[in-house]
């Protein structure tokens, strides 16, 4: 983590906050964020190659990626990691501060592809900002959907990291939608790759994805419970989509699991891997590695 001269006593003091589990130590810095700019616009350093800009007023994942240390995170990175080519065409669909852009488009990569979608307009600014430079990295400020149109980001008070286009308390910012289909068709690369986190809204983005099973990118989708359901994405709804796609849980530490998931937990981070695609053994070794 990185920080000016100036704050000589600020950097050490949100890293402390920042990695306590006590209740309440990320509340104590979103709460002291609504009163400092910098605090709104903190550096993190993601990897020696990699510096976002985050709002600590997000009180979910943002005090935790100040500090490097969201355990799901760090093993849903590793995973992708696997299935991500040198070469090969990376979507993050709901970008949000750029965690994944950021890594797989570092230096090293320069031949990928990074597409990196993200309808607010608050942190395509920060995505902009901070990846703009590398000419492999589009960001994309859209948000995906089952058809082209517009529709209404909510945008929670917690922070500008936590939209979605559910119904949800906050401000709403009308923003563009795109479906996949149509992206493809205007020549964006296929993805080899796609990690959709969009708030419930997974659903409607695979909608939009009519040939999912002739491209057969490896799928990550981050799927909450209750948000899910409320958004249409629930967990029977999402197999029903991806028929005939082997699904598997990502853990913490970086394996898979083929197992438990007709009851899901909470909150999931799960990969739909195509049985005849290129991804499939890599999927069968992950989970044969972690038995």
């Amino acid at each position: 983590m990185s920080a000016s001269s100036g704050d000589i006593w600020l950097a050490p003091s949100v890293k402390w906050l920042a990695n306590r589990p006590f209740r309440g130590s990320w509340r104590i810095l979103a709460f002291a964020a609504k009163y400092s700019r910098r605090l709104q616009n903190w550096p993190c350093e993601i990897s020696s190659e990699t510096t976002l800009t985050v709002d600590l007023m997000d009180s979910g994942s943002c005090p935790m990626l100040a500090a490097h240390g969201i355990p799901h995170e760090v093993g849903l990175r590793k995973v992708l990691e696997r299935f991500l080519k040198p070469e090969g065409c990376f979507w993050d669909v709901g970008a949000n501060f750029g965690y994944y852009a950021g890594l797989f488009s570092e230096p090293a990569y320069q031949q990928r592809r990074i597409l990196a979608f993200e309808p607010n307009p608050k942190l395509v600014q920060r995505l902009t900002h901070a990846l703009g430079g590398r000419s492999q990295v589009e960001v994309v400020p859209c948000a995906l959907g089952a058809a082209d149109g517009h529709a209404d980001l909510s945008v929670p008070n917690a922070g500008s990291g936590l939209g979605s286009l559910r119904t949800m308390a906050g401000d709403a910012v009308k923003v563009r939608v795109r479906s996949v289909d149509s992206l493809l068709q205007e020549g964006r690369p296929a993805p080899d790759v796609m990690k959709i986190d969009v708030e419930g809204w997974e659903a409607a983005v695979l909608d939009g994805f009519s040939r999912k099973s002739e491209l057969k990118p490896v799928i990550h989708f981050e799927h909450i419970e209750w948000a899910a359901n409320e958004a249409g994405s629930s967990f029977v709804r999402m197999k029903t989509i991806l028929d005939g796609w082997r699904l598997y849980r990502v853990e913490d530490d970086g394996g898979l699991r083929a197992t438990g998931l007709d009851k899901p937990r909470t909150m999931n981070d799960l990969i739909a891997v195509h049985p005849d695609s290129e991804g499939a053994a890599i999927a069968e070794a992950l989970v044969r590695d972690y038995r």
